[in-house]
């Protein structure tokens, strides 16, 4: 009597945790759909961003949208349940928040203290990077967890156009910064022709 009364506990017992396992892999599930909508939504919005900005200018102001910005942080549904994802996941998904912050941050500056084209310019190349961080972070929960994966526009790939523009700003910025080593050298060497030209004189 004893040792049934054992086993049926610890069967009882045995099945209590199986459920609980299973419920918590299903809330893991859902919480990583909506999260990585949520992070997927956000890049064509990123998409979007960049692609009436450069309408704007290329249309001398007709069409498109100026931008100054990137767009308004993903705000995460309160149905994830972030213990279940983890620490890590949670890390990842928290952090783009801050790293979305620094971007404007970065952004406001080259607007105040360079210029307007620089503004903008920095603000198309973070769009592009954070859209690109925040699909990255969407593929990789569908990934981890059994949620399918995402099926792209086929006559608008917002994930094509955001590639495709990473490359044309990093190579934009390779330039520029190019261009300003060698303004910066070509400035130092004639003020130090200058000073020469100045001791010889004296």
């Amino acid at each position: 009597m004893a040792g049934s009364s054992v086993l049926a506990a610890a069967l009882t017992q045995g099945s209590s945790l199986l459920r609980d396992w299973f419920k918590r892999r299903r809330d893991a599930d859902f919480s990583a759909l909506y999260a990585a909508l949520t992070l997927e939504a956000y890049a064509r919005k990123c998409s979007t961003y960049v692609s009436e900005s450069e309408t704007y200018d290329a249309s001398s102001h007709s069409a498109g949208a100026p931008h100054s910005r990137l767009p308004d942080k993903p705000v995460f549904p309160a149905e994830i349940d972030w213990d279940a994802l983890g620490v890590d996941v949670t890390t990842d998904c928290l952090s783009l928040l801050v790293e979305i912050d620094m971007a404007d941050q970065r952004i406001a500056g080259e607007f105040e203290f360079v210029d307007d084209d620089s503004g903008v310019f920095e603000m198309r190349r973070s769009t592009t990077d954070m859209g690109l961080r925040a699909f990255a972070l969407g593929q990789s929960l569908r990934s981890t967890y059994r949620v399918k994966a995402l099926k792209l526009d086929e006559e608008w790939n917002f994930l094509v156009y955001l590639n495709q523009q990473k490359l044309r700003y990093d190579e934009l910025a390779q330039k520029y910064a190019e261009s300003a080593t060698a303004l910066y050298e070509s400035m130092s060497a004639s003020a130090s022709r200058s000073d020469e030209t100045t001791i010889k004189a004296d």
